[in-house]
């Protein structure tokens, strides 16, 4: 027989005591469970991620009022652009008719002003080959012992001075300078002639061809030569000139 008497003795008031410490404990870890479901302060790893700020941002609703005002006003922005940019067309297109006909008349009248200018000339022209013509042909047809050389070279002398009045008759004139000082805004120097005589020197020489004008503005300057004042050969002019 097992002696027991060294053994501690358990009451039933000891287990009932430990049995409602044990309910307890239970107890307090259930509820620490529920806050840890139920607090949102408590999640970690099973908490969502926070959307960026993109994302979290609210499309616009197309059939809201603002949204259709909105479209309305770009149609009509649209719109106003056409009406615009047709009536620039026209415009141009105007514009451009205007300037065609401008430039057809503006034509038209310099084709006529040239006829009316240039068709005398042109005239007087065709008389003067004629009037030529026919007094070559003449003289080409005597007799070399019946040809009048003094009457040949008036005739050929003529004909500058006919050509001459052809231009006056134009608009056109002669003119030669009257002053031995040669002016060199009407006068053009071809050739220069050296002088030992001082107060000869820029004065004209000779006169080698008209100058020419219309409406006051010079067309060819008089050609002429002019003496130059040589001092470096001076006594050779002397002697030159003494003979």
């Amino acid at each position: 027989m097992v002696n027991t008497s060294d053994s501690p003795q358990t009451s039933f008031d000891d287990l009932k005591n430990e049995g409602q410490e044990i309910s307890s404990e239970n107890a307090e870890i259930q509820k620490e469970e529920l806050n840890t479901q139920t607090d949102p302060v408590c999640e970690t790893d099973e908490q969502p991620e926070v959307k960026n700020q993109k994302e979290l941002q609210i499309e616009p609703d197309p059939g809201s009022p603002d949204n259709a005002r909105e479209l309305s006003e770009i149609k009509d922005l649209l719109i106003d652009l056409s009406k615009h940019f047709e009536s620039k067309l026209k415009y141009d297109k105007h514009k451009d008719a205007i300037i065609d006909k401008l430039h057809a008349e503006n034509q038209s009248y310099k084709n006529d002003l040239l006829k009316k200018t240039v068709m005398p000339f042109v005239n007087e022209i065709i008389y003067l080959i004629d009037a030529y013509s026919s007094l070559f042909k003449k003289h080409s047809e005597t007799d070399d012992s019946e040809i009048d050389t003094v009457k040949l070279l008036k005739q050929f002398g003529g004909i500058s001075e006919d050509l001459e009045l052809l231009l006056n008759k134009n608009g056109i004139e002669t003119f030669s300078v009257e002053s031995e000082k040669v002016d060199f805004s009407k006068q053009k120097v071809i050739k220069t002639e050296p002088t030992c005589e001082q107060e000869k020197d820029k004065t004209v020489c000779e006169r080698l061809k008209k100058g020419f004008m219309m409406d006051g503005k010079i067309i060819r300057q008089e050609w002429i030569s002019c003496y130059k004042y040589d001092n470096e050969n001076i006594n050779k002019l002397k002697i030159e000139q003494n003979g």
